[in-house]
């Protein structure tokens, strides 16, 4: 049986009065590295694994250090672990918590030099299309650039392994015209594409304000892509079907980051049961690309069940394994909300939830490395 719907309205002293259609979350126990609040999840995605088997990527910040000396800011966790551990929480019952393993990092030094190494650069997104895997790089500074780096899931000397081989630097979005100094800072600073999805031939990058661009695969430079406004801050998307459509999160946590609009953002906030004194809003949207570029299908928004401390989710994944009662997507939180102390991962159904492929493509290739002589 689906666990498809939250139940309906109810009033709690801490979060206000909950709206009937707020969604409540369900955590999913989390161990090892990828868990510390230290390693700022930002992105998940779901690849082929070093088996040709379904697998969950996980995506840190910054690169971690794991035992045996490995530094590396990736993970992978097999689908079906994922689905069981994910089905058992739905059910209330415990279980051993998932452990992400390390995913090798290989990045030549040249493509290495390229990062931004001020306190605000790290990267921010990962997509997967057959065995190419591209990761998203923050830059820092005030410009809103994005390195993008692309490579080849492999497995090597029996490790599974991220090579990367390209590295392109994508400029932020136009920004609209009449902003003024303080605005064009809201929309700048901090921020960068924090969300990628795979597309035939490339990669969609979106901009945490709103805008993207397509960049293809291997070769090329980005070119713009129209995009309708984007109300809140987006920072993530999930892989899109068939026909385009792809989930995004739309997430507000106060002040104007991304000047939404302020009656927009009044009415929103009593949507997902904003708490007395809170601004926050955490929402999934579903967006489809096509030839009139990126714009909103027209489904309703899923809305968060609130708590009192807002958790900023930066990672997101569709998930349809009916067979176990779930079909919604995944979702993970970076270091806050700091209440919780680490990374949040967790379920979110979804009753209207289309279905879109884990895995796209063929198994990743499999090398040993050259001797040297």
């Amino acid at each position: 049986m689906l666990a498809l719907a939250a139940p309906r309205g109810a009033a709690c002293a801490d979060e206000g009065v909950v709206p009937a259609d707020a969604v409540a979350v369900v955590r999913v126990p989390l161990a090892g590295p990828w868990s510390a609040a230290e390693a700022e999840v930002s992105g998940l995605s779901w690849a082929p694994g070093p088996d040709g088997a379904p697998v969950l990527l996980w995506l840190a910040e910054e690169l971690l250090d794991v035992d045996g000396g490995l530094r590396t800011p990736l993970a992978f966790t097999p689908r079906a672990e994922v689905v069981a551990a994910t089905a058992r929480a739905v059910r209330g019952e415990k279980g051993a918590a998932l452990q992400p393993r390390p995913v090798r990092w290989l990045l030549p030094p040249a493509l290495a030099a390229r990062e931004g190494r001020t306190a605000e650069a790290g990267f921010e997104a990962v997509a997967v299309r057959g065995d190419r895997i591209a990761v998203a790089r923050e830059q820092g500074g005030e410009d809103g650039g994005t390195l993008l780096l692309e490579g080849q899931l492999c497995v090597v000397d029996g490790h599974y392994t991220a090579r990367f081989d390209t590295a392109r630097d994508v400029p932020a979005p136009a920004l609209r015209p009449g902003l003024a100094p303080d605005e064009v800072r809201d929309v700048r600073h901090n921020k960068s594409y924090e969300a990628l999805v795979a597309c035939p031939g490339g990669w969609l990058l979106l901009h945490e304000c709103g805008g993207a661009r397509s960049v293809p695969s291997r070769v090329g430079q980005a070119r713009a892509v129209p995009m309708a406004p984007f109300a809140y801050r987006l920072t993530d998307a999930s892989a899109q079907t068939r026909d385009g459509r792809f989930l995004v999160i739309s997430y507000h946590f106060k002040g104007r980051e991304c000047l939404p609009d302020p009656v927009e953002r009044a009415r929103d906030q009593l949507r997902g049961g904003t708490p007395p004194g809170g601004e926050h809003i955490e929402r999934l949207v579903e967006l489809v690309h096509d030839a009139r570029g990126v714009h909103p299908t027209g489904a309703p928004p899923t809305w968060l069940r609130l708590e009192a401390e807002a958790r900023n989710w930066e990672g997101l994944v569709r998930i349809d394994a009916r067979l176990h009662g779930l079909l919604g997507a995944l979702l993970v939180t970076d270091r806050w909300p700091l209440a919780a102390q680490g990374t949040l991962f967790a379920y979110v159904p979804i009753a209207s939830a289309t279905s879109a492929p884990d895995v796209t493509g063929s198994p990743p290739c499999r090398r040993r490395r050259a001797r040297r002589r």
